[in-house]
């Protein structure tokens, strides 16, 4: 499991089509990481809805606090939450 901020750089359906399901492919820039580890400092995830999964009708541009539950590959096609932090919110550990 890891928990970082992290701010979406870009979503957009995935080119190589890897899950029927799973279409979209959002970037995130990873801000901090507050537990565990991620695979750099670009995290890519699978996901069937941006809004829905990051329940945010505008997540591009957002930060955000993100949970993975699995051990985070590239893409991250696991299980994870998403919550959106105001622009005031702090980064630090916690």
């Amino acid at each position: 499991m890891a928990t970082a901020t992290v701010r979406v750089s870009a979503v957009e359906i995935d080119p190589l089509r890897r899950d029927r399901l799973r279409r979209w492919l959002v970037t995130a820039d990873v801000l901090a990481v507050h537990e565990g580890d991620l695979p750099g400092p670009v995290l890519t995830m699978l996901v069937h809805s941006p809004s829905r999964d990051f329940r945010d009708p505008e997540p591009l541009g957002g930060r955000y606090r993100v949970t993975l539950g699995d051990q985070p590959d590239q893409p991250y096609m696991g299980p994870f939450t998403a919550e959106r932090l105001s622009d005031s919110t702090a980064t630090g550990p916690g």
